[in-house]
């Protein structure tokens, strides 16, 4: 594999827009992440923890409760916001 240094993890390579990279280089150094990978990693992990979040609720909401499903999702996402990651 190209670029592979010895690490058994997947390489992922990907363009964007410049105007998009300015954006995620901003909110990287606003955030301290110590590289672009890791703001990119961490904004990964939380657009799937919040979509699987929003769907927790929706059925919660059709079923008429909350369930441990969506309780658990939000408890997540409250524990990257405690870690400032989210802090303005």
């Amino acid at each position: 594999m190209v670029g592979d240094m010895g690490s058994e993890k997947p390489f992922l390579s990907f363009v964007i827009d410049p105007e998009f990279l300015k954006r995620l280089d901003d909110f990287r150094f606003k955030h301290r992440f110590e590289s672009r990978a890791a703001a990119i990693k961490w904004l990964s992990g939380l657009g799937v923890k919040s979509k699987a979040l929003w769907s927790a609720i929706r059925e919660s909401l059709t079923v008429g409760t909350f369930t441990s499903r969506s309780y658990r999702y939000s408890m997540d996402l409250y524990c990257l916001w405690k870690k400032g990651r989210m802090a303005s």
